[in-house]
Order: C-alpha cells, then structure tokens, then sequence
C-alpha cells in the first residue's frame, strides 16, 4: 500500500510539474480533487504508514537505517522525499506552503539518510527562510535547525554554500 500512494503521489507531482513524459507514469492523476485527495492521504498518512511498517517509536525514529525492514522501502522513501521537495518548489500558497513544510518536520529523520536530498532541502528552505510569510519563515526556520543540529551528520558547511549562493 505505501507503495502504491508514493507512485501514485510520483504521478500527482509530474502531473503539476509537466516535467514527465505522461506515458512513462503508471497512474494518471487528473484533476484537482483526484490531486489534491492523493496529497492529503500522503500527508496524513504516510509517517505513520512508514513508521509503522519500519516498526518504530518516537525515540528509535533517529535510528531508522538499522531497522530491518529498511532496505525494503529506502527506494520508496527515496521517491517521495524527492517528489515531495519537487512540490515544495512548485507551491505558491503560504497555505499550503506551511502544511508541506510541517509535513517535511516528521519526514526530516528520513531525508537525513539521503545525503543527495540534502543540498536541494536546504536550498529550497533557505529561499522560503528568506522569503514569505512570517509563519512560513519560522517553519522553514525550525527545519534548518533541525538538519543543523543532526549529530549524525555534519551539513553546517554545506548550509554556509548554500546559504551563500541563495541569499
């Protein structure tokens, strides 16, 4: 099932971005409530799907690359984070946003496994941290913090490039 929400989640996000070829995607995702009822089951539903699946608690989330049933869906996990930076790019409403940035919050402990999603993240936080809204800054604010201060990974330097050809 988690699965088939990322992949048809793949195919929302194409959709918008106009960047795929139609024919090469495995589900067609036409029109607005078709779209925008596949973004919220991904967004209600997929940390929890993930979770539960990986078998994880609030205090093992840190440590999701030791779970068993990892490899299994790093592929998976992989895709969606991606598609859902794609989205945080393409989105012009404070609205939404600030819920695709919450969102990005619980799925940060994933995204730090995937060292190539690491400079696009920042790139695009960094731009909606400088840009916007208040309340948008403050959410973007939260998760460059967070990714910041991860002690498994040092992105400090990285954040200072980024920051330097962003701002």
């Amino acid at each position: 099932m988690i699965k088939c929400a990322v992949d048809v989640f793949h195919a929302a996000v194409e959709t918008v971005a106009e960047s795929a070829d139609p024919s090469t995607l495995r589900y067609k995702v036409e029109g607005s409530a078709v779209f925008n009822g596949v973004v919220q089951l991904c967004i209600m539903q997929l940390p929890e799907a993930f979770k539960c699946f990986l078998k994880l608690d609030s205090t093992s989330i840190k440590e999701v690359h030791k779970c068993k049933k990892f490899p299994k869906v790093q592929g998976i996990l992989k895709t969606y984070l991606a598609d859902l930076i794609k989205i945080l790019q393409s989105v012009a409403s404070a609205n939404i946003i600030m819920v695709f940035l919450k969102h990005l919050y619980q799925m940060l402990p994933y995204t730090q496994l995937f060292s190539s999603l690491t400079k696009p993240l920042l790139r695009i936080l960094l731009k909606l941290w400088s840009t916007g809204e208040e309340n948008v800054h403050i959410v973007a604010f939260i998760n460059i913090f967070h990714i910041a201060t991860n002690p498994t990974r040092s992105v400090l330097e990285m954040l200072l490039k980024v920051k330097s050809t962003v701002l």
